[in-house]
This record gives structure tokens, C-alpha cells and sequence, in this order.
């Protein structure tokens, strides 16, 4: 009797052809993962040494930088200030050597002083001693100190504006013009507070202003009256000023019912130093654009900083390209 044969569906034994087969490409497999792993390892650490230099690089550069900046600005300070005071009997510094001064520190270094209250101390020593001498650019000493002032302005605010296209709204700055004129019997209609960010506003002097900050966080009203002086020389406004919280529906600034003014506005207010700082990092600040002293008119900005500003005087380097390296370092 002839041995019965096994039927070709059995499943093989364990030693079958099949399942060596595959027990040998799992062992490959494994093997090449095992050897693969030291090498990622290896490139991995390479990559993560190499971002962390680089941000440690960038960040050790920036300081450098500012050392060195701080060092020159200093020098520069000294020899510009003591050629032009030199020796002083009683601390007298004659007028024209202390406009002199006042201009150099504008012009050089308007980033790190706050400059208003020696400006104005000059502008005052003018007008009581009454200087009216024309200088080689026909202007009077008064105009010369002004026309200073708007130099710096346009400086600062260009610096505020200068911003990559592709920032996000946040990182970007928000300016208004604001035109006022005195009111006049016939009346007519102004342009209020605009649905459009950034725009025009034409009001009349003592009008209330209205205007969200950027991220709608927080209403600024304002009312800005002309000069006290019938004859508009001295260009100065006083300004009342109120911030309301919109998420808490509370004030950060109050107004005084009894106070003239919560401030004076002049041409010596520069976006950099005479700024308001809120509680989420907005800024904003209030300057004189043009003034129309013949038709008793002038132009205002309101300036809106962008979202975590940090002027060069409070931190002395790139903010944005800082807070990025710094990020990406933390995150490594």
C-alpha cells in the first residue's frame, strides 16, 4: 500500500523555504535600521549644533554691534560738546553755543536722548532774549531749532515705517493724518473717525476724535485745541487725551474735568521718546506735522508703532530678527 500523499493547501512546517525567506528580510531590514539610526543621530546633532551656533552667532554679533556703537556714540558725544562748551565761568553757556549743542545732540543722537525739555529750554532762552539775527540759511534761530525738530520727525517716522512687505498687520505701523481748522459760523461737514485704518480725519479745533489702536484693543479719544496764543508763535497744542480698555471697558488714562490740558504738544515731541506704552505691548504717540499759522491751520500724525516696538534707546538692536533667533535657539 502506497504512502498517502499530503495535500498541496497544508500549510508548510516551520522550517518551510517560505517563512525563512521572510524572517531573513526582517532580519535585514532591522540590520539596516540599526546601522541607519547612529548615522541620523550624527546628521541630526549636526544640524541642531549648527542652528544653535548660527543664533548664538547672530545674537553674539548684535551685542558686538551695539558695544561698538555705544562706544562711538560716546567718543562722538565728548568731542562734539566739549569743542563747543569748552570752560564755562559760573556754568554760563552763551545762547548760540547751547542751540549749537542742542542741534548736534538732535541730529546724532535723537535715538537715545529724550531732547524736549533742553529743546524747549532753548527755544525759551530765544524768545525772551528776543533773537531774531538771521544765520547763512536765512532763517532765525527760532525757525533754524524748528526746522531741526522736523528733520528728527521725519527720520524717526520713517524708521517707524520701514517694515518688510510681508510682515503681518501686527508688525506693521498705522499712521493718521489729522487736519485741523478753527471753526467758522458757516459750519459744514467734516470727515469723522473713518471705518478705514490709517486715513485722513479733517476736524475743527476742540472737536472729539475718536480712533481705534490697530488690533481694535483699545478707543483713543482726543481733543486738541489751537495755541493759546492769538498769534499762533509758539505752535504749541494743548491736547486732552482718554484710552479706553475696549476688553475691559475701563480707562488706562482719565481726563481732568478741571485741567486745561493733559499735555502741550510742540514740535519738539518726537514719536521715539514722547510715546505712550499700553498694558499689550501697543504704542502709539502724537505729533505736529504742519502748521499753517496764517490760516490758523495745522496737520497732526497719530502715530500707531508696530505690535512690541522697542525703540533703539530701550533695546539697541533689530527687534524682529532678535525675537526670531532668540525663538529659534529656545526651540533647538
Amino acid at each position: 500500500m502506497e504512502p498517502k500523499q499530503p495535500s498541496s493547501s497544508a500549510h508548510p512546517a516551520d522550517g518551510s523555504p517560505e517563512k525563512s525567506g521572510w524572517k531573513r528580510k526582517l532580519t535585514e531590514i532591522i540590520d539596516v535600521v540599526v546601522k541607519l539610526v547612529p548615522a541620523a543621530a550624527v546628521v541630526a546633532t549636526a544640524l541642531i549644533a549648527n542652528n544653535f551656533q548660527s543664533a548664538m552667532s547672530t545674537t553674539n554679533l548684535l551685542s558686538q554691534r551695539e558695544q561698538a556703537d555705544s562706544t562711538l556714540r560716546a567718543n562722538m558725544f565728548q568731542g562734539l560738546i566739549d569743542p563747543i562748551l569748552g570752560f564755562q565761568k559760573n556754568h554760563d553757556i552763551p545762547l548760540d553755543r547751547e542751540q549749537l549743542m542742542v542741534e548736534l545732540l538732535a541730529l546724532n543722537f535723537h535715538e537715545n536722548f529724550e531732547l524736549k525739555p533742553i529743546m524747549l529750554h532753548v527755544e525759551n532762552r530765544l524768545v525772551q532774549e528776543k533773537i531774531k539775527k538771521i544765520n547763512y540759511t536765512g532763517e532765525t534761530p527760532q525757525e533754524s531749532l524748528r526746522s531741526i525738530a522736523r528733520r528728527v520727525l521725519q527720520r524717526q517716522l520713517a524708521a517707524i515705517t520701514k517694515v518688510e512687505g510681508d510682515s503681518s498687520p501686527g508688525q506693521k505701523s498705522c499712521i493718521y493724518r489729522i487736519d485741523l481748522k478753527e471753526a467758522s459760523k458757516e459750519g459744514g461737514t467734516e470727515k469723522g473717525a473713518s471705518s478705514q485704518p490709517c486715513s485722513l480725519l479733517v476736524k475743527k479745533f476742540k472737536e472729539p476724535l475718536e480712533i481705534k489702536s490697530p488690533n481694535g484693543a483699545y478707543t483713543l479719544y482726543l481733543q486738541i485745541q489751537p495755541p493759546k496764543s492769538k498769534s499762533w508763535e509758539d505752535e504749541s497744542f494743548p491736547v486732552q487725551m482718554q484710552i479706553q480698555n475696549n476688553k475691559s471697558t475701563t480707562t488706562t488714562t482719565t481726563t481732568k474735568a478741571t485741567a486745561d490740558n493733559d499735555f502741550l504738544l510742540t514740535w519738539f515731541d518726537f514719536p521715539f521718546t514722547d510715546n505712550t506704552l499700553l498694558a499689550d505691548g501697543t504704542r502709539f504717540s502724537l505729533v505736529i506735522n504742519e502748521v499753517d499759522a496764517k490760516n490758523k491751520n495745522a496737520s497732526f500724525k497719530l502715530v500707531w508703532f508696530p505690535q512690541d516696538y522697542f525703540s533703539a534707546r530701550e533695546r539697541p538692536t533689530n527687534h524682529r530678527q532678535f525675537r526670531e533667533k532668540l525663538g529659534m535657539a529656545l526651540k533647538q
